[in-house]
């Protein structure tokens, strides 16, 4: 007859306890460096108490024989929670800023339809013989604030002209560029972008 054990299954291995020097460093240094993780980058993501139990637990996986090179376990439990938290927030911050480059991406597809491409692509051609129709100074004025994305003072400077000079160059060539563009959508009866 069966021993009544056996029909438990597979025996669990035993847990093994931390050792003592790992429980005290415990005892005596997670409140103070979940407080010092608090201080410096504040109350999270990540929560610094998560932050705290994987540096121990990072610590507690290591051989015995890097455990023993280690000099001095809490200056290596402070760098492993700084590491662990810099790590996910670098983390975050890459999911973050994917999630709203997919969201921007996902809104400008359903706005970008071949009738919107070639409405730009026509402005851009009406905006270019404009300028390639407009005096050089004006012409000239027009692209180094617009492109260059140079000052007023700036541009006066380079051409040897006052600031408002250069001002009212750049406002005449954009009246310019936008009546043409407001005359071309009359007449196609398609208002410009």
């Amino acid at each position: 007859m069966a021993d009544s054990n056996d029909s438990a299954g597979p025996e669990q291995p035993a847990r093994q306890q931390p050792p003592r020097w790992l429980i005290s460093l415990y005892h005596e240094q997670s409140a103070a460096l979940c407080r010092y993780l608090r201080r410096k980058y504040g109350a999270g993501p990540p929560e610094p108490e998560d932050v705290m139990h994987e540096a121990f637990s990072r610590l507690a996986a290591l051989p015995d024989e890097t455990i023993a090179i280690i000099e001095n376990p809490r200056a290596f439990l402070y760098r492993t929670a700084e590491n662990l938290l810099n790590s996910e927030r670098r983390k975050r911050a890459v999911r973050s800023a994917h999630a709203a480059e997919t969201k921007y991406l996902e809104k400008t597809s359903s706005e970008c339809t071949p009738e919107r491409v070639i409405l730009a692509r026509d402005q851009l051609n009406i905006a270019e013989a404009v300028l390639r129709e407009m005096p050089d100074m004006r012409r000239r004025c027009f692209l180094m604030h617009r492109f260059d994305d140079l000052s007023f003072s700036e541009i006066g400077r380079r051409l040897g002209m006052t600031p408002n000079g250069a001002k009212g160059h750049v406002m005449r060539a954009m009246t310019e560029i936008v009546s043409a563009l407001e005359a071309s959508s009359r007449r196609s009866g398609i208002k410009p972008e």
